[in-house]
């Protein structure tokens, strides 16, 4: 019996597709270097009306993400005039944590504010640029590569909006429309290294527009702005019945039933005291203690392990 070769060339180009949705996924956000260095790029406007059946579309998209169970979880609350508004079931949690710690014991206490900043939703917002110039891993330079997706938190999101508006305070003028095509600004995103004790963080201060230049010739402007990505879909929420499931199973409340309710436990050759499903309170309390890390607004911009949680959206 021959091979069925037409059946192999379908697993085979499902095989590709796979390995291809992940790659091309990553490529559509700009990377800083691992180490200090910077990236010039362009704000593009926002996508024209009509454009992904939107009326409106936003110049960028403010989300919040928790991080949790391997998972990156946007905050479901609604951001209106600054402030999030509406309810988050983790929110409220961890809100209650805090008050609790107040009155706490000094371990208790720091158990709790621990969780807190664990679990607290951090800002990102979202934009669409073109990268003036990207190398790729053979070594080779592009040029104007995009456009692509700019994730930031909430300092180089500042930076850009002071730019943009001005700040009299601060004795920095108002650029206005960074983004136009002829008389616009290009952006320096400037990643340095900051030490906290034994620990590094990136820092991202210096970070500024350059001079008034144009942003390509009308034939590139017109392949960018028909290109640009749909900020708004990046923001893929889950029900708030969804977010007490997380929560629980970050608790070890209950188990993740992410295989159509299978429950592989129940074929565990261990004792029942190593397999029990809700952990012991002071388990919990010792896996907040260890997963809290820096919970600073100058987090890492789109490097390997964010960009592995955005994979994981939705």
């Amino acid at each position: 019996m021959s091979l069925d070769l037409g059946s192999l060339q379908s697993d085979y180009k499902g095989l590709k597709a796979s390995e291809s949705t992940s790659g091309s996924f990553l490529e559509n956000f700009v990377r800083m270097p691992e180490g200090k260095g910077s990236v010039v790029m362009r704000f593009m406007p926002p996508a024209a009306s009509g454009m992904f059946g939107r009326d409106k579309n936003p110049f960028y998209l403010t989300t919040a993400l928790h991080r949790l169970n391997n998972k990156s979880i946007h905050d479901i609350r609604e951001y209106v005039n600054g402030k999030w508004v509406g309810h988050n079931p983790i929110v409220a949690y961890i809100k209650d944590c805090w008050k609790k710690s107040e009155q706490a014991a000094p371990a208790e206490r720091d158990r709790l504010q621990a969780l807190y900043r664990q679990l607290k939703p951090v800002e990102r917002y979202y934009y669409n640029v073109i990268v003036r110039s990207e190398t790729a891993e053979d070594g080779t330079v592009k040029k104007n590569v995009g456009p692509k997706i700019l994730s930031v938190g909430k300092t180089v999101h500042e930076i850009i909006l002071r730019g943009i508006l001005g700040d009299k305070e601060m004795n920095q003028p108002q650029l206005g429309d960074v983004t136009d095509s002829k008389k616009g600004y290009d952006f320096k995103l400037v990643k340095t290294i900051r030490k906290s004790g034994d620990n590094s963080f990136p820092n991202y201060e210096g970070s500024h527009f350059l001079e008034q230049s144009p942003a390509g010739d009308p034939d590139e402007w017109n392949k960018w702005t028909d290109t640009l990505h749909d900020l708004t879909a990046l923001r893929v929420l889950k029900s708030a019945e969804e977010l007490e499931h997380e929560l629980m199973v970050h608790l070890g409340l209950k188990q993740e039933s992410s295989n159509g309710g299978f429950d592989p436990s129940k074929f565990s050759t261990k004792s029942s005291d190593e397999t029990s499903s809700v952990a012991a309170p002071e388990k919990v309390a010792v896996k907040a203690k260890v997963e809290v890390e820096d919970s600073s607004d100058d987090e890492e911009i789109a490097d390997k392990d964010f960009l592995d949680e955005l994979r994981r959206l939705g």
